[in-house]
């Protein structure tokens, strides 16, 4: 999500060990659940600090009328992106960032898992993504579900790259009206890889593994409105939304 450059798809490895099905084990550690202030940052930054991420969004909590581009209630988190055109930037949106990182280790896998409604996955411009960012320097990340208008009709991309790069990359396409289950089983760092799955309504779309060359990375779990960028001009000159609900970062 936070490079510009054109994701090659790739095909993709298979697993020296099979992962289970996101939270099918009976051993689970829940490490974090739901979309409240208890679980995530709502500052108006991305985790590093910025307020934009290669798009011509501006992040930000309220947008210059007040209106709330972020609302978590019920466990129900909300994403809006207002079509508001300032210091060069188009866009005012929401993102969110957990409180709780994925430990590079101490588990056989960990899980994420939450339920996606993206009304405007198939419009120009509308680029928002639930995703995994390296805490320390990137690469790596893994995209478990990035949507990017400019593919048309209601597309996911479901990403990942290495330390050392090169993408890996899964499109599918998804109602535009109903939430889907996205889910991701990632492994350990083990000989410097991390392997991984990613699932789409609990059909496994891509697995493999990732170098990680930083000695073992903790990931930040995000959730943003980017606009325009990858997801091409022009975007919307309206307001739009994401919804996610049923969270649950747990391990194995």
């Amino acid at each position: 999500m936070i490079q510009t450059k054109i994701k090659t798809c790739l095909a993709a490895a298979a697993l020296a060990l099979a992962l289970a099905m996101p939270l099918a084990a009976s051993a689970v550690g829940t490490l974090a659940s739901g979309f409240s202030s208890s679980t995530f940052n709502n500052n108006g930054e991305l985790p590093w600090g910025a307020h934009t991420d290669n798009g011509t969004e501006y992040y930000t909590t309220t947008n210059s009328s007040g209106q709330p581009c972020v609302t978590m209630s019920g466990g129900v988190l909300t994403l809006t992106s207002y079509h508001i055109v300032q210091n060069g930037l188009h866009y005012q949106s929401g993102v969110v960032w957990g409180k709780t990182e994925i430990p590079a280790s101490g588990y056989s896998y960990a899980t994420v898992d939450v339920d996606i409604k993206a009304p405007y996955a198939g419009t120009t411009g509308c680029w928002p993504a639930w995703w995994l960012d390296s805490a320390w320097n990137w690469p790596p990340e893994i995209d478990i579900a990035e949507f990017k208008g400019n593919v048309g009709g209601g597309n996911v991309w479901q990403n990942a790259i290495g330390s050392s790069g090169g993408w890996t990359c899964v499109i599918s396409t998804v109602s535009t009206t109903a939430f889907h289950h996205y889910g991701l089983a990632l492994g350990p760092i083990a000989s410097g890889e991390r392997t991984y799955q990613l699932f789409l309504d609990s059909v496994l779309k891509s697995q493999g593994s990732i170098p990680d060359g930083q000695g073992g990375v903790p990931f930040w779990v995000i959730a943003n409105y980017a606009m325009e960028g990858a997801s091409l001009t022009p975007g919307p000159t309206y307001t739009t939304t994401i919804q996610m609900e049923n969270y649950v970062l747990a391990t194995h």
